[in-house]
């Protein structure tokens, strides 16, 4: 059950991202700071006791146990524990006293489990400063009165630009490390910055195609195209055979208009994955550009018939056909879109068909539907047709013609 509706998936990445550190408490107890105990700047830095005076309203030998509980778990900053603590003063007598039983029967023992650790004191490092960036990280947020303080948390922290820090970035292992944490989280220009760092100095070792290869996908993420393509090739010479660099390096040849040498790339991956639908996919749409549309039909047809349960080749087939002035199966296929789910391409695709069959009124009828499609309107209509204009001309559409068509949508 839990795999059908993806929240095993759910769990596995919050599970990942607690082990990394992260902070998955956060908004759970951002509605537990509303006690009086965190009007107080002070309180929200405090270790916590579980003798201390604010949690001391019941004293059975079961809420000692609960405190015991509370002050191990690991992955609870001292302010949360706190929250949690303070919460269960709202909780009726008798409720509390059950949850205590259930916790007591539980014998849960963080303590035991902390113990038995394989690197007890490192860990417990890192879970002291993890806590108390936590700690800091909901004051600045969460206080009352945040707004008095500067938040150190509003902005993106550079760590290379940090002079405490800066010896340390003269340890390629160190930098490589920076790297993949900005590459995983998605700081895309910080880990550029990094990665460059190793492609100058060739000290990531065995695996520095693995470098070129990341920070190319980097750049490819700052929209610098060319420049990826160039990191790319460089992972490409060390690791020619590289399926995900290949897709990239085809990518980015779309991207710049290169579609026969996005087709080169694509045909390498499908000699290496040749049941790769997606690659066979991307091939039909690079002939396709090409105008090669007879090749590209095969591809699509080859995908229709090997993902049959698949409407992904029906829109390029209906493109294709019509292309190649075969209006009874562009029409075939467009008619199986309009039954299913439409896009107003699909209504545009279908309006030039009956324009170029003769039939101007039910192509007004289906352009009206395409205009009206949401987030379109008139001047994406005006463009779209005028972005097919060669198009409509080769499937003998007279100008004039589509011109009173195209008055009379807008």
């Amino acid at each position: 059950m839990f795999e059908r509706s993806g929240l095993a998936e759910k769990l596995r990445e919050l599970n990942e991202l607690q082990s990394d550190g992260g902070d998955v408490m956060m908004v759970t107890f951002s509605r537990l700071k509303n006690f009086p105990f965190f009007s107080d700047p002070a309180n929200w830095f405090l270790m916590f006791d579980k003798d201390h005076s604010s949690i001391s309203f019941f004293n059975a030998p079961e809420a000692d146990a609960l405190k015991e509980l509370v002050a191990e778990m690991p992955y609870l900053c001292d302010s949360d524990k706190y929250s949690m603590m303070l919460s269960m003063n709202s909780i009726p007598e008798q409720q509390r006293a059950m949850m205590m039983q259930q916790f007591k029967a539980g014998n849960i023992n963080f303590a035991e489990i902390n113990a038995s650790s394989l690197r007890p004191e490192a860990e417990r490092a890192e879970g002291e400063v993890n806590r108390y960036i936590q700690n800091l990280y909901r004051f600045f947020n969460l206080f009352r009165r945040k707004n008095e303080f500067a938040n150190p948390f509003a902005e993106f922290i550079n760590l290379p630009e940090m002079d405490e820090l800066s010896e340390w970035f003269d340890d390629t292992v160190f930098v490589r490390e920076t790297a993949e944490f900005y590459f995983k989280r998605g700081y895309y220009g910080a880990a550029l910055a990094m990665f460059g760092k190793l492609t100058e100095s060739d000290g990531a070792g065995h695996d520095q195609w693995q470098v070129y290869q990341k920070a190319g996908y980097c750049l490819q993420k700052l929209g610098r195209i060319e420049e990826a393509m160039t990191m790319y090739g460089r992972s490409e010479l060390t690791a020619p055979d590289n399926v995900w660099t290949l897709r990239r390096m085809a990518q980015c040849s779309r991207m710049l208009g290169r579609n026969e040498k996005a087709l080169e790339y694509y045909r390498r991956i499908s000699a290496i994955q040749a049941a790769d639908l997606l690659t066979t996919l991307n091939i039909g749409m690079c002939l396709m550009e090409l105008c090669r549309f007879e090749e590209a039909m095969k591809e699509f047809f080859k995908v229709e018939y090997l993902d049959e349960n698949s409407d992904r080749a029906w829109r390029p087939i209906v493109w294709c056909a019509f292309r190649m002035g075969d209006m009874v199966k562009a029409r075939a296929y467009s008619d199986r879109i309009l039954a299913s789910s439409p896009k107003a391409e699909d209504y545009l695709n279908a309006g030039h068909i009956e324009l170029a069959e003769g039939m101007p009124r039910k192509a007004a009828a289906l352009y009206l539907k395409a205009a009206a499609q949401p987030g379109k309107d008139s001047q994406w209509f005006l463009k779209a047709m005028n972005d097919d204009g060669d198009a409509l001309r080769a499937a003998g559409v007279d100008d004039i013609l589509k011109a009173i068509v195209i008055e009379e949508i807008v």
